[in-house]
């Protein structure tokens, strides 16, 4: 019994560490015995995990069973961006912390800022539906540099002052520049899962 845990641990953080980088291109179906192979597992501990995570929204249920990557439509994505702005503003408004720490490493660290603000708040409740969208939105790290210019200097105005607060005009401009840019970023998504299917 502990042994399947264990198995059922490490099928489910290699598959959320997938999916949350882009290893799974969407629309596409995810295969539980290709999965169980890569990971050296079963399939009933890998069928689990996929299982889980589509309670998550990483994967979806596929029409005829079996478990698919879900597709980012740009109306998708730019309702995932606007939730993810929802999520931020009401931390904010609710007292949450704004806390910018260690080198600026952009993207990655503009995340960092975002998942301690909601978490900051106490509220399990935000916390998750940040969590859930962040995850959906984590494997369009790479589209962004390719589709949108200036990300440095994007990111810099906004954890330019961390101790006067967020910057409330730079969150709304980063997530609403990414909002407008859904088509192209959703476009290029497609094109690359396109080329990952080949």
């Amino acid at each position: 019994m502990i042994r399947t845990r264990d198995t059922f641990a490490q099928a489910l953080g290699a598959l959320r560490h997938s999916a949350r980088s882009g290893g799974f291109a969407p629309g596409r179906p995810v295969v539980i015995q290709d999965e169980a192979r890569r990971l050296r597992l079963s399939t009933t501990p890998v069928r689990e995990a996929l299982s889980w995570m589509c309670g998550e929204g990483l994967l979806e249920r596929a029409p005829l069973g079996g478990f698919v990557a879900p597709r980012l439509d740009a109306s998708i994505l730019a309702n995932l961006y606007r939730f993810r702005l929802l999520c931020l503003q009401d931390a904010l408004t609710r007292g949450g912390e704004w806390t910018v720490e260690g080198p600026k490493a952009g993207r990655l660290e503009v995340a960092d800022v975002f998942r301690h603000l909601t978490a900051s708040v106490g509220d399990s409740i935000l916390g998750a539906a940040f969590e859930g969208v962040q995850a959906r939105l984590d494997p369009l790290a790479a589209v962004e540099c390719e589709i949108l210019s200036d990300l440095e200097a994007e990111v810099e105005t906004l954890l330019a002052a961390p101790d006067a607060g967020p910057p409330q005009g730079a969150l709304e401009a980063y997530h609403h520049r990414r909002m407008h840019a859904a088509p192209r970023l959703a476009l290029a998504l497609a094109q690359g899962a396109g080329r990952a299917g080949q």
